[in-house]
């Protein structure tokens, strides 16, 4: 059989080839025959003219014959599995026709079966680029670059959306819009995301409309629609869109009507609704069809019972399931959690005690741990803790979730840490192995927040007896070591960790800091520039060591070197919050770039709440301090009171001397002499108790020097002209 398709590619390679060259083209002069020609001519037989087109071929002409040449060629180079030779066949076509949408379309698609998605990426960009209106194209892309940029993919979709091809009621723009919402979703964009699957839900309930059902393959969101459905439902219950969410899982229930789940998200709208009689009603139902995995509906059962007044039958219904479900861990913490709250602490401490090991449990530690404080059992909570952070070390996750809340209540006096450190001693005393590592570490760090560091380094030794060969137990001895004034012990702690695992950056950093916070600064910059050309290849490692130069050298008075650091890494990540607060405040404090540093410390703040983890403070206390310092230093001291204020009601602010110190200055500058003198004795008293570095004895120097000004009534008491330290 003839391969046609062949046979057309050798047509067109041989017509491409042989037509003469638009430069040569209806310019040839009259051909005389040669001997050889006029001997088979027949008498009276005239040789034939050259054949002249009507419109002689031009320079694009010839362009395109060789984009279609070469494109021929690629497509022959695709029926024979040559994915680099058909590659390259058709980036020489669009070397000659580098317009054509087609051809970019064949390259993308070929890139992307031969796994070169850089490749398929760069030419996507130059499609879209070409065609920008092209909605298949769009998609492509933004779906190419949605797990890494996903704001990149949603200004994609929407384009494609948007575009003027693409007809409102076509599948592609149905799947396009189910895209937007998911990426939506993922953003947290709620009102955002249920307007996109709106369109979508409209679609699915009329999918002729859409020509939905003239699909081959329908998409997996069409092929499991309670499943869409119930997506779509949680999106609009977090928009606060209840009805259009009631109405999404009544049709998941529609789709899959003997799956009890549904009745159970019917019973979560109404809850938000306050609306607890409905809410009981199809509670009620999703418990007679399904037999729940964990607390979950038991504990919206017990909420909605209370609402309605009938909290007494909770415990009773509970008491029943879980009985029926002995193997229920989250069902039976429920039950003793009701026993606990009816005062029966040992009905819920022999619960908590029968489920809380395997697997381990967070909530369930948390809980028996309570117990265990409130009466008093020092040495069952230090070796229950313990438990949970060694079952967390053995990778059964979870159980640490406990610990450190109950770290924070064992550290919140140092009498109650005192208590821990002796009761651990004693237990170690009965038996090393009475005392597992866990505890070990747990203690240790009690006796590190209350800043017992010797207690803390004998914890850390007695972990390392067990576990000689842990880097990071000696990067945490190295630290309290250095924090307890034994620099030598620490620097052989921290080298000892390098030791172990010289590829982990923690162990030279923590070295680093040791020689930093012991005033070994020059010995801190070499340290750190060792680990530059070392960890080189290793981005985050480099900000975060330039990051701790530009410290440095603010300690060492260069601040040129500390401005220049910062400067490298914001070249790099423009948008790095900590550097652009840094850096402006390093401008501020000296006076100069103002109106950039505030735009600057402005980013971070931004950056900040935009990035923040959910276990971090809501603001950032040094950050308002720049904003506050560098507001100060442009006259506007009104603005700077506001944004100070609001750096000491953060905890970590109210107990920095620098920012007190700040505030100051601005209450002088307001006329507000009181104030600032409070806050400068506030101040002072923070700077002598500090340690290391951050006792800033300059500082402190000028504090005291302000509040005799003040005692000697002069003019400006908070004007201190700032001696600058010489380099090192």
């Amino acid at each position: 059989m003839i391969n046609i398709r062949f046979a057309v590619v050798l047509l067109a390679t041989q017509l491409a080839i042989a037509l003469p060259t638009g430069s040569s083209w209806g310019n040839e002069t009259k051909s005389q025959p040669d001997d050889k020609s006029r001997h088979f001519l027949i008498t009276g037989e005239e040789p034939a003219e050259p054949f002249v087109p009507l419109r002689p071929r031009t320079m694009e002409d010839t362009r395109k014959l060789e984009a279609i040449k070469h494109y021929c060629v690629g497509v022959w180079y695709e029926t024979e599995y040559r994915w680099p030779d058909a590659i390259e066949a058709y980036r020489k076509a669009l070397e000659h026709d580098p317009k054509s949408v087609k051809l970019y379309k064949s390259i993308i698609k070929v890139c992307s079966v031969a796994r070169r998605p850089q490749d398929a990426i760069k030419y996507l960009r130059k499609a879209v680029d070409v065609a920008p209106d092209d909605y298949e194209l769009l998609g492509q892309l933004g779906e190419t670059l949605e797990e890494d940029d996903a704001d990149a993919a949603l200004g994609l979709y929407k384009r494609a959306v948007a575009s003027s091809k693409l007809p409102q009621k076509h599948p592609m723009a149905v799947v396009l819009k189910l895209k937007i919402g998911l990426i939506q979703t993922r953003m947290r964009n709620h009102d955002e995301a249920a307007e996109a699957f709106l369109d979508v839900m409209e679609a699915i309930d009329h999918p002729d409309q859409y020509g939905l059902d003239t699909l081959r393959n329908p998409p997996p969101f069409l092929a499991n629609r309670a499943q869409t459905y119930e997506q779509f439902g949680h999106v609009f219950r977090q928009a606060k869109r209840y009805d259009d969410a009631l109405r999404a899982f009544r049709s998941a229930q529609a789709s899959a009507p003997r799956r009890g789940r549904f009745d159970l998200n019917i019973s979560q709208v109404y809850i938000d609704q306050e609306k607890y009689a409905p809410a009981l009603e199809h509670l009620e139902k999703f418990l007679e069809k399904e037999t729940p995995h964990g607390s979950q509906p038991y504990e919206l059962l017990a909420q909605v019972m209370e609402k309605l007044g009938r909290s007494d039958e909770v415990l009773p219904r509970v008491q029943a399931a879980a009985e029926k479900d002995r193997f229920n861990k989250g069902l039976q913490y429920l039950l003793g959690t009701l026993y606990e709250k009816a005062g029966d602490t040992e009905k819920a401490k022999a619960i908590y005690l029968a489920v809380v090991k395997d697997p381990p449990d967070g909530r369930i530690y948390k809980s028996l741990a309570g117990i265990y404080q409130k009466e008093d059992r020092l040495r069952d909570l230090i070796l229950l803790l313990g438990e949970a952070l060694q079952k967390n070390w053995e990778g059964q996750a979870g159980a640490a979730d406990s610990v450190s809340e109950q770290l924070k209540g064992l550290s919140a006096d140092p009498e109650t840490a005192q208590r821990v450190i002796e009761t651990a001693r004693q237990i170690h005393a009965e038996g090393p192995k009475k005392l597992n590592l866990g505890a070990r570490f747990l203690v240790a760090q009690v006796a590190q927040n209350v800043k017992d560091y010797d207690a803390a380094a004998e914890f850390l030794r007695l972990c390392l007896e067990e576990r000689p060969n842990l880097a990071f137990l000696h990067r945490s001895l190295a630290s309290v070591l250095e924090m307890g004034g034994h620099t030598d012990a620490a620097i052989a702690s921290a080298n000892k960790s390098i030791e172990i695992d010289p590829q982990e950056i923690e162990g030279h950093s923590t070295l680093a800091w040791v020689l930093t916070h012991s005033g070994q600064y020059q010995k801190a910059i070499e340290k750190y520039d060792q680990i530059l050309k070392d960890f080189a290849d290793n981005a985050e490692v480099v900000r975060r060591v330039r990051y701790m130069l530009s410290n440095v050298y603010v300690q060492t008075g260069e601040m040129e070197k500390s401005e220049q650091a910062l400067e490298q890494i914001l070249k790099e990540h423009p948008d790095d919050a900590a550097a652009n607060n840094d850096l402006g405040y390093l401008w501020a404090d000296q006076g100069k770039n103002l109106e950039q540093a505030e735009k600057m410390i402005r980013k971070a703040l931004d950056r900040y709440a935009a990035e923040r983890d959910p276990g971090e403070p809501e603001k950032n206390a040094a950050y308002l301090d720049s904003m506050g310092w560098v507001l100060y230093k442009l006259g506007r001291p009104e603005e700077a009171a506001k944004f100070l204020e609001e750096a000491i009601a953060v905890d970590e602010g109210a107990e920095d001397g620098t920012i007190v110190d700040h505030l100051g200055d601005v209450y002088m500058r307001l006329k507000q002499t009181a104030k600032a003198k409070d806050l400068w004795l506030k101040a002072q008293k923070i700077l002598e108790a500090a340690e290391g570095p951050r006792r800033e004895e300059q500082r402190l120097k000028e504090i005291k020097q302000k509040l005799k000004n003040l005692e000697e009534q002069k003019d400006n008491p908070g004007e201190i002209k700032r001696e600058r330290k010489e380099p090192l």
